[in-house]
């Protein structure tokens, strides 16, 4: 019998397997990075739940309008208490973040 756990990511690793990762790849053509920070520093953010207090969306359009490019997002954790947590938000903001022009990837704590 497979664990919750792997269960848990089997479903995360197939649900990015199978969605566009990149503003580049959604829409089938080159899109060029932006530098925007000091020097040849391109501005990115980690994100995870805890950007979501009561349960409120980001605004990924706003953060790309200060320059911010890319976001890597917390999509699974090592405790199924805190996988679940984290999966609830893990579509959105991939679907949000892009749809603002922001790369996306993905982490495991």
């Amino acid at each position: 019998m497979i664990s919750r756990q792997r269960l848990i990511s089997a479903l995360t690793i197939t649900a990015l397997l199978f969605n566009p990762i990149s503003p580049a790849l959604a829409n089938f053509g080159e899109s060029p990075i932006l530098m925007s920070g000091p020097g040849t520093r391109i501005h990115g953010a980690d994100i995870s739940r805890w950007q979501h207090p009561f349960d409120k969306s980001i605004n990924f359009k706003k953060m790309q309008k200060a320059g911010l490019r890319f976001v890597m997002i917390k999509a699974s954790d090592s405790r199924d208490d805190s996988d679940q947590l984290a999966l609830k938000y893990v579509a959105t903001d991939r679907k949000l973040a892009q749809e603002a022009g922001i790369y996306t990837g993905f982490y495991h704590y």
